[in-house]
C-alpha cells in the first residue's frame, strides 16, 4: 500500500517529531560527560521549579510531630532564620536538632561528609578521583570507625546522643518525595543517602582537620635536610617580636624546649 504524494511531508513532519521527542528524552537520560542527566532536574513536576523560596520564618513554636520522640518538642525560627529548638530531655533535643540541621543544609552535610570520607566521584564522577585518593590516603574514614567504636564501648551518653541526632535527620530525610529535594539532588541526579553516627563523627574529623591540619612537621623536616637547626630558628622563630599580645617579652626570644611548666601557671628557664 503505498501513501499518497501528498501526505508524506504531512507523516514526515509526524515521524520527525517524534524522533525529536525521543532523542531529548535518551539525552535528558544519560550523562553527557561531566553532565549529569537532566531531565529529573527540568522535570516540571519533581524538578527545579519546586525548589521556590521558603515561605517567611514564623517565631511561634511548632510542635515536631514526627516518630521517635519520647515527649515533646518544638521548633521555632526567629525572623533571622535562627531555629529555637525546645524539649524536655536530651536525646528528643539531639534528635530535633538533627531534623533542623538536615532541614536548613542537607545537601551541605552530605557533601562535606562525602568529601572527608574520599566518595565525593560518586557524586561527581572521575574527575574526583584524585581528590577521593588524596582523602583515603589522610585516613579520615578509619580514624572516624576507631573513634566511634570507642565511643559505642566506653561513652555510652554520648553514642547514644549521636543515634538520636542521627535519627532527627533520617526522620527528616523520609519526609521528603523526590520534588521536595534539595536542587543539588536534582540536578545530579541522585537522593539523600541516609545518615549514620559514623557521619557525625567524620563531620568532627573535617572540623579538626580544617582548625589545625597542615603539612608544616613534613615540610620543616625536608627544610632540616638543607639548613641548620640555628638556620631553621632564624628562618622560622617560635615567636614573633612584632606580635606579643599575652608573652612577656623576656620570654619572646625563647624555644619551646627552653621553657618548663612550673605547674602555676608561668613558665621559667
Amino acid at each position: 500500500m503505498s501513501v499518497p504524494a501528498g501526505k508524506r511531508p504531512y507523516l514526515m513532519r509526524i515521524f520527525g517529531t517524534w524522533g525529536v521527542f525521543l532523542l531529548l528524552a535518551v539525552l535528558l537520560s544519560v550523562r553527557l560527560g561531566p553532565i549529569p542527566p537532566l531531565g529529573a532536574f527540568l522535570s516540571p513536576s519533581t524538578g527545579y521549579l519546586n525548589n521556590s523560596p521558603s515561605p517567611s520564618k514564623k517565631a511561634s513554636p511548632t510542635p515536631l510531630s514526627v516518630k521517635g520522640l519520647k515527649k515533646n518538642v518544638t521548633i521555632s525560627t526567629d525572623l533571622r532564620g535562627v531555629p529555637h529548638i525546645t524539649a524536655e530531655n536530651d536525646l528528643d533535643l539531639a534528635f530535633g536538632q538533627g531534623f533542623v540541621t538536615a532541614r536548613d543544609r542537607l545537601w551541605q552535610m552530605e557533601l562535606q561528609t562525602a568529601a572527608t570520607a574520599g566518595r565525593v566521584s560518586e557524586l561527581l564522577g572521575e574527575r574526583a578521583f584524585e581528590f577521593d585518593s588524596k582523602q583515603r590516603r589522610l585516613g579520615f574514614l578509619a580514624a572516624a570507625e576507631v573513634e566511634l567504636d570507642f565511643l559505642k564501648n566506653n561513652d555510652k551518653e554520648q553514642f547514644e546522643i549521636l543515634e538520636a541526632y542521627s535519627s532527627g535527620i533520617n526522620s527528616y530525610i523520609s519526609s521528603l518525595s523526590p520534588a521536595d529535594f534539595p536542587i543539588e539532588y536534582k540536578l545530579l541526579g541522585t537522593s539523600p543517602e541516609p545518615w549514620t553516627p559514623l557521619k557525625c563523627v567524620l563531620f568532627h574529623k573535617q572540623m579538626i582537620w580544617i582548625l589545625t591540619g597542615n603539612f608544616d612537621d613534613f615540610k620543616f623536616t625536608n627544610a632540616l635536610q638543607k639548613f641548620t637547626a640555628g638556620e631553621m630558628e632564624n628562618l622560622f622563630p617560635e615567636f614573633y617580636s612584632q606580635g606579643l599580645p599575652i608573652l612577656d617579652a623576656s620570654i619572646a626570644n625563647m624555644s619551646l624546649s627552653s621553657l618548663i611548666d612550673t605547674g602555676d601557671g608561668t613558665a621559667t628557664p
